[in-house]
């Protein structure tokens, strides 16, 4: 075989990260990457997009233990959150995903992280039952549900990735990376000051439960795939092609010796 073949061989029997296709508008690491003050949530995309305004007092940062390669996360306590990214994302072709958990079943309508408020944009939530709707959500805000995961699929306190993503019109709601409903309904618009994460300011109050990874993104029509979201934890490209170079390096010994 020729020196070529063996190198592509070697190399295809990897799944290296493919590029994505996915652009991403802000992303906040909730403690990996440090705070503002307060604790604003600050935005590691590169495109400064932090978070501007806070209600209530700061939330306690715990440095580790979170969904999402065990890394530092926000605690919520129900009076807390931050509004205003500075960015109003589009209606469509665009996404948002987050991490999170919490111990509070009973608690009624929190938007937890959405690209608007309460009535614009995309959202992700939890509700206690008052509107029927049991457990974590997604939402075209003030205008349609977008699936939902009822309590008796997960366990208090677990960690869940979920996102909603809305793609050539259709909106649809990701539960550890599995389509779990959609909608067709359009956002209402993006009202002022757009971004909020655990506290909704014309919402019912504050989240309660904890928050480890949020990002914003967008992309092409059609060119959305789950290998996008940050579920599950996905090397990292260079540690991949290591990995495949030092193979290589032993089969090229091996073949020496031979």
């Amino acid at each position: 075989m020729k020196k070529t073949s063996i190198i592509a061989t070697v190399l295809l029997g990897f799944s290296l990260p493919a590029f994505s296709a996915i652009t991403v508008q802000a992303y906040f690491e909730m403690g990996d990457n440090g705070a503002g003050a307060d604790n604003r949530p600050t935005d590691s995309s590169g495109n400064v997009r932090n978070f501007g305004n806070i209600e209530g007092a700061a939330t306690t940062i715990s440095l580790t233990g979170g969904g999402y390669d065990n890394d530092a996360y926000y605690a919520f306590d129900g009076t807390q959150g931050y509004s205003d990214i500075g960015y109003a994302a589009p209606l469509d072709n665009v996404g948002i995903e987050v991490w999170v958990r919490t111990s509070n079943l009973t608690q009624e309508n929190k938007t937890l992280f959405g690209t608007g408020s309460t009535l614009t944009g995309i959202s992700i939530g939890y509700e206690g039952g008052q509107s029927g709707t049991v457990g974590w959500f997604g939402a075209v805000a003030g205008v349609a549900y977008v699936g939902n995961l009822a309590p008796a699929n997960y366990t208090v306190g677990d960690w869940i990735h979920l996102a909603v993503v809305r793609d050539g019109g259709t909106s649809t709601f990701y539960v550890n990376g599995v389509p779990s409903g959609t909608t067709g309904a359009a956002p209402a618009g993006i009202g002022p000051g757009p971004g909020i994460i655990g506290y909704a300011p014309n919402g019912p109050g504050g989240f309660e439960g904890d928050i480890a990874q949020a990002r914003i993104f967008t992309f092409d029509q059609g060119e959305f795939s789950t290998s996008d979201l940050l579920f599950p934890a996905i090397p990292e490209p260079a540690t991949a092609l290591l990995g495949g170079l030092g193979l290589l390096a032993l089969l090229r010994r091996r073949r020496a010796s031979v």
